[in-house]
């Protein structure tokens, strides 16, 4: 089954309104032994705290705000700071922009994401949740060109559908999952790997 599949260097997360809920379900489910590091870019205002300590309650593995030059490390999750666009360099270090937003959006799903299809290639493996517009679109159609793979949650189950659905419409989607078997299908890979 999973043969197939190289084994991710990146785990890229991205999502909007509605997407708080699977996420926090999603690194609960993580354990202590999680290796692949995780960037989570969720649209957010530059004065909200407060998602760090959100996400981090109940969950074993390290989840911090990136931050500006520091290495990307296993085993650790970094959330994209409101106010900035997240930018990941050839040298896997992490940089934060002031860049006008795009999409409505800083941070930005595509400012960050294809920056890390240009440094993780096909060992990036993207999983996009619940949100009211379409950023990531244009990056995760760039991300494929490198062989990045890419799951979306069922427009279904979202709360706001746009996100994953234009995806979807637009073939981008490697697999479309429910919340739960998004997060049987990480658990499986970290037993994997």
């Amino acid at each position: 089954m999973y043969s197939a599949l190289k084994k991710p260097e990146l785990i890229f997360i991205g999502g909007s309104a509605g997407a708080l809920t699977i996420l926090k379900k999603l690194l609960n489910s993580l354990s202590l032994t999680w290796k692949i590091p995780i960037i989570i870019v969720i649209h957010r205002r530059e004065n909200s705290d407060g998602i760090n300590s959100v996400l981090q309650d109940k969950s074993a593995i390290r989840i911090k705000e990136a931050e500006d030059k520091e290495l990307v490390v296993e085993g650790c999750v970094y959330i994209a700071p409101g106010g900035y666009h997240l930018m990941i360099e050839k040298d896997r270090s992490l940089s934060l922009l002031i860049d006008e937003p795009l999409n409505f959006s800083r941070p930005s799903i595509d400012v960050c994401l294809e920056s890390a299809a240009r440094q993780y290639k096909d060992k990036l493996h993207i999983i996009i949740l619940s949100g009211a517009n379409q950023d990531g679109a244009t990056a995760i159609e760039y991300a494929k060109k490198f062989g990045a793979v890419v799951w979306a949650q069922s427009p279904e189950e979202c709360e706001y559908k746009e996100m994953t659905s234009v995806l979807i419409e637009r073939g981008l989607a490697n697999k479309v999952y429910e919340s739960c078997k998004i997060i049987e299908e990480l658990v499986k890979r970290e037993l994997y790997y």
